[in-house]
């Protein structure tokens, strides 16, 4: 399967495959400028990113195919990352139907925010002892338990 990082190489590599020799007919040369000027118009505005995918792959991580100059800017660029641009057509055609869902907490955030609601409840002390010891004789049914899983543990 061909992903992001090996487009760059791949790209290369035809493109040195198809460079035109002195053994080559004028038709296979000819053949070889075409697709040598196809290849040159493919995934111009993309570059950097393929570059940058290619250098995160092991195999690929020198940049063997670019010129060292720049193989080199390719690891110095400290370009932030751009913000996508909102389409306000797509939003008012489909405004209704996309639900925006918050993203998923990890473990550590949601014990961080636990840890914070007990820290805000009151402190009971003995009066809260004696309470659980009651709840869990189980002779009154337990309530809806309001704590979460640090303090369970």
């Amino acid at each position: 399967m061909i992903t992001a990082h090996h487009i760059s190489p791949l790209k290369a590599k035809l493109q040195k495959h198809f460079e035109a020799s002195d053994e080559d007919t004028a038709l296979i040369t000819e053949m070889k400028n075409v697709f040598n000027n196809d290849f040159e118009k493919r995934y111009t505005h993309l570059h950097d990113l393929l570059y940058t995918a290619s250098a995160l792959d092991p195999r690929f991580k020198t940049l063997p195919f670019l010129s060292d100059n720049e193989a080199e800017r390719i690891f110095t660029n400290d370009d932030p990352p751009r913000k996508k641009k909102k389409s306000a057509a797509l939003d008012q055609l489909f405004g209704e139907l996309f639900e925006v869902r918050a993203a998923a907490r990890s473990s550590r955030e949601k014990a961080s925010e636990e840890v914070m609601r007990e820290a805000e409840l009151p402190r009971l002390g003995r009066e809260l002892t004696c309470l659980r010891k009651l709840i869990s004789s189980e002779r009154w049914p337990c309530p809806r338990d309001t704590t979460g899983t640090v303090s369970r543990q």
